[in-house]
């Protein structure tokens, strides 16, 4: 399986971008704390052990043990790792320079988290993850995935560069769509329980959006899925667990979204 993704790739500058664009985002009003949403959709627990592949800085992470979960937390940046250490020095929290890919235990976790990652990896390595995470859950943990979509389009990075002077990624490789994703999710034996679309800035969008692939295009679109691994006496069809899509028309679930809590 080859890996275009290299280290140098997301480096101390990579990581000074990223924080640049969330506070443009922020000072205009377009974007709530991103952190605070993805931790009420992860739900940590007092005393689970909660796996973040990709923590970046470490910025959920350290929310996830802030919130009473053990954290083993996973990049393949030195440098994301080397600031992640620096800024979080929670006794519950452990941050390790690890290729997802190698991920090699099983039932192991509570939950695990996969935010803004696996738009970095190619489709065969996203099944290879997936497959992983399952094997590393224990039976009934959860996995969270959250992903832009569309995001490797000419169009969309003409947008976010000249008009909204934010930096693209030139590290996404691979262009996803809602339904495609969904696809990688039940493919590998994970019951999806959960759907929600929003904006890049937060904003909750109606649930029919997936089925319309050039108002995704058009939009800035990120997907956020939630999924569980069977428990072992309840062995379901693949998606067998009832699918709850979070939208604009979910009064009450844009209320708790607003107070930040979970959907």
């Amino acid at each position: 399986m080859h890996d275009q993704r290299h280290d140098h790739d997301y480096d101390s500058d990579y990581y000074a971008r990223i924080r640049a664009n969330l506070t443009w985002w922020q000072r205009f009003g377009l974007m709530r704390n991103p952190s605070q949403g993805v931790v009420a959709t992860v739900e940590p627990r007092e005393g689970e052990r909660i796996l973040d592949l990709g923590c970046g800085d470490g910025r959920i992470s350290s929310r996830l043990a802030q919130a009473g979960a053990a954290v083993d937390a996973w990049d393949i940046s030195e440098d994301g790792i080397a600031l992640a250490r620096s800024s979080y020095p929670i006794p519950s929290l452990g941050f390790y320079v690890r290729d997802m890919l190698s991920l090699d235990v099983a039932e192991t976790y509570d939950a695990c988290l996969c935010q803004a990652v696996l738009e970095h990896l190619s489709r065969e390595q996203v099944t290879a993850v997936l497959a992983h995470i399952k094997r590393a859950l224990k039976p009934g943990g959860r996995v969270i995935v959250g992903i832009p979509l569309h995001d490797t389009r000419p169009e969309r990075r003409w947008v976010r560069e000249r008009l909204l002077g934010t930096i693209g990624d030139h590290t996404h490789l691979v262009e996803w769509s809602a339904n495609r994703m969904l696809q990688e999710i039940r493919k590998v034996g994970l019951n999806l329980t959960s759907i929600k679309l929003t904006t890049f800035g937060g904003v909750l969008l109606p649930g029919w959006v997936r089925h319309l692939d050039f108002l995704e295009k058009m939009i800035g679109v990120w997907l956020t899925v939630r999924a569980a691994k069977p428990q072992a006496q309840l062995q379901t069809p693949l998606g067998g667990c009832p699918l709850r899509t979070i939208g604009s028309f979910d009064r009450n679930a844009i209320a708790r979204e607003r107070k930040g809590r979970p959907v």
